[in-house]
């Protein structure tokens, strides 16, 4: 699956009383395939999940259009927590 950039399948909850699995990929009809295949297999229900969700994604290394909007939140809210702690020292 990881070749294919396709993540999981994690286990998840669909409803308050409903297991699930979830994985995790690129919208297309192969993943919608798998996804059915390993509800079949499985016995659970599975869900898509955009692969930017996927816990274990930045440990990939994989290139996304998402990842440059990831990096800008993650060093503003650095900055803010810099601002932060040389107010209170």
């Amino acid at each position: 699956m990881r070749k294919r950039k396709i993540g999981g399948p994690i286990p998840s909850m669909l409803s308050a009383d409903s297991a699930a699995l979830a994985i995790f990929g690129e919208m297309s009809v192969s993943l919608i395939r798998i996804a059915e295949e390993l509800a079949n297999l499985s016995g659970f229900p599975t869900i898509v999940r955009p692969l930017e969700e996927d816990p274990s994604f930045f440990r990939w290394g994989i290139n996304s259009k998402h990842l440059s909007v990831f990096n800008f939140v993650v060093e503003i809210m650095d900055l803010a927590l810099q601002d932060m702690l040389l107010i209170t020292v």
